[in-house]
């Protein structure tokens, strides 16, 4: 049974991994120009800090905006965290070792 709940999970893993790998400096350069991002990019970006252990803002909500429809959804931390860590020069190389050597290190309340 464990094994068909691995055989599940792995296809995912392999995209994950796909595309932590296929990020390029260019694309970082692009989001911290980026004065306003998304509503969908900051979410992600709530993601990643969650993964990755680190703050996040308090649990709260606000009308968010993705694929132009607007609904209630949590408030993001890009502003609080988020862009900070984007503007670390080591931020690439930070979550492409994070991708390869601490994604095993995820547990299951990390991801609840």
């Amino acid at each position: 049974e464990a094994q068909v709940e691995l055989d599940k999970a792995l296809p995912f893993l392999h995209d994950a991994e796909s595309a932590c790998n296929s990020i390029t400096k260019k694309d970082i350069v692009e989001i911290k120009s980026n004065r306003k991002p998304l509503d969908i990019i900051k979410l992600t970006f709530d993601g990643l800090q969650l993964l990755m252990s680190k703050k996040v803002v308090e649990v709260g909500m606000e009308d968010k905006s993705i694929n132009k429809v607007s609904a209630p959804f949590l408030i993001d931390s890009y502003e609080a965290y988020s862009s900070k860590e984007v503007s670390d020069m080591n931020f690439l190389s930070n979550i492409l070792d994070f991708a390869s050597n601490e994604k095993d290190n995820i547990n299951d309340e990390t991801c609840e």
